[in-house]
């Protein structure tokens, strides 16, 4: 069977990436490495490409991994490789950097194509008992119609309160600024105010897991964004990145789902590419504004483009550190970190279990703690840790420190396996796609953030609390026959 034109191009790129490398390791050659490194990253967003429909989430995962990591790889490129971090690293460091992130993509390259043309029968939902049948469901009879009613209304009731809070946050770190949030924030709210706008956000995931009609969502969509803004203005950008890019991976799935007209045209995607680059810049200028940097030196525009690359691909710095004080770092097992953290700190375990409980950008929390990101941070520099500032995570150095680069590929792998199958959203249930939307955030931030955090999603306390009280509610709310006449509709855009 003749390859088509584009596939073949892809994959003579990703030969000749990988060839290119190998030659360039062998030579000690740093930026033919980098070349090769952009050129297997091509191949895989050519991958994308190619079925964008089903490799949607794919393509959005290579987006915020050239996002987070391969800023640097494409400043070195340009001719402009020195940056506050470097003098910490040698040529060692540097290689073993770049044979990380090589490992990484290659190993996305050849095991997401294996998942598409390999039938796993649990995963896929059948046997060869029972066969894969076409599931056609209705999203509006009585069950869904509560559930999406009870969802919204209490999304409608305790955004006010994630509002309130999230604006309390904005207005200490203009005040205060960034790296004293970590180290002096405390809310000015009740507990029980701070845990009602935690909730929130889960109602938003269960309406939305529902699949209401387009013009249902617009509303609820507009308010998670404004809160989404609100977060960023705390100091955070991937209060911002995560939750648009979620908006955005779901609208795009709904052009399959259960809907007449898509949710999504090439219109809009044009619209969302030309929009990229302006919105990265500005996430690029309020970085420098939330630190306080300035420059008014006069950068030519090369100079200006290798900044930027560099600021947005800071965490691979993450991957070099690691290697820097792998012989210093504590004992644990940080890929796991994360979700051990929070099985040891949750409430029901301290209600049975009194076990310690340490603060972040504290000395105990970066000595005991399960956490990369604290321990790393704690050796790069003290001072610089304690203030409350930080120097992040990545799955690739925590797979590393734990597996060696076995490790990466293990968990490459396992990333793989969550975005061929967490988002296949057809003929699944309520519970399943709220939980996968929930994991989405994490998965997309796996760049630079911990490993397992999204697995920390799917036993979250605060998301099955939410979960019981929206199902509990519909079920009183069908018996009492409190809603409106549920009738099947058609999807109208």
């Amino acid at each position: 069977m003749r390859c088509k034109p584009l596939p073949l191009s892809r994959l003579l790129l990703l030969a000749l990436g990988i060839v290119v490398f190998l030659f360039s390791y062998y030579l000690k050659n740093l930026f033919g490495m980098n070349i090769s490194i952009l050129m297997v990253w091509l191949s895989n967003i050519f991958y994308g490409c190619e079925k964008i429909k089903t490799r949607v989430y794919y393509l959005a995962f290579m987006g915020t991994f050239f996002t987070f990591l391969l800023g640097k790889t494409v400043s070195n490129i340009l001719g402009y490789s020195e940056n506050e971090y470097s003098r910490y690293f040698n040529y060692s460091i540097d290689a073993h950097t770049c044979l990380c992130l090589f490992i990484a993509l290659v190993t996305c390259s050849f095991v997401f194509p294996l998942l598409e043309n390999l039938k796993i029968s649990i995963l896929e939902g059948h046997t060869a008992e029972k066969p894969a049948i076409l599931y056609t469901m209705d999203y509006y009879t009585q069950e869904y119609n509560s559930v999406r009613t009870v969802a919204l209304l209490l999304f409608y009731f305790t955004i006010p309160f994630a509002l309130l809070v999230g604006l309390d946050k904005a207005i200490f770190v203009s005040t205060s600024g960034y790296a004293d949030f970590y180290v002096n924030y405390t809310s000015r709210f009740p507990y029980i105010i701070v845990k009602l706008g935690d909730f929130c956000r889960v109602a938003f995931l269960i309406f939305l897991a529902t699949f209401p009609r387009k013009k249902e969502t617009i509303i609820p969509i507009i308010l998670y964004v404004c809160l989404a803004v609100l977060g960023m203005f705390s100091g955070k950008r991937t209060e911002l990145i995560a939750p648009l890019a979620m908006v955005i991976l779901y609208a795009v799935s709904r052009n399959h789902i259960n809907t007449v007209k898509p949710w999504v045209t090439k219109k809009h995607v044009w619209l969302m590419v030309a929009a990229a680059p302006f919105m990265l810049a500005a996430l690029y200028l309020y970085n420098n504004y939330r630190f306080g940097f300035a420059n008014s030196e006069k950068l030519s525009i090369v100079k200006s483009a290798a900044d930027f690359f560099d600021s947005t691909g800071f965490s691979v710095n993450v991957i070099s550190f690691e290697k820097l004080y792998a012989s210093v770092l504590p004992d644990k097992i940080y890929s796991f970190g994360d979700t051990i953290d929070y099985l040891r700190e949750n409430l029901i375990t301290q209600m049975f279990v009194k076990l310690p409980v340490y603060s972040s950008n504290t000395v105990e929390k970066a000595l005991n703690g399960n956490l990369l990101a604290e321990a790393i941070t704690y050796r790069y520099s003290a001072p610089f840790y304690l203030s409350g500032r930080g120097l992040g995570s990545c799955y690739i150095a925590e797979a590393y420190h734990d597996f060696g680069y076995g490790g990466i590929v293990l968990w490459s792998t396992i990333y793989c396996l969550a975005l061929k199958y967490l988002f296949s959203f057809e003929g699944k249930g309520i519970i399943y796609c709220t939980l996968s939307l929930q994991a989405l955030r994490s998965i997309l931030l796996a760049p630079r953030n911990a490993a397992s955090l999204f697995i920390s999603e799917y036993i979250s306390i605060d998301t099955w609390l939410v979960i019981v009280m929206v199902f509990v509610g519909a079920f009183i709310w069908r018996k009492l026959d409190l809603s409106f006449t549920f009738r099947r509709r058609s999807y109208e855009s």
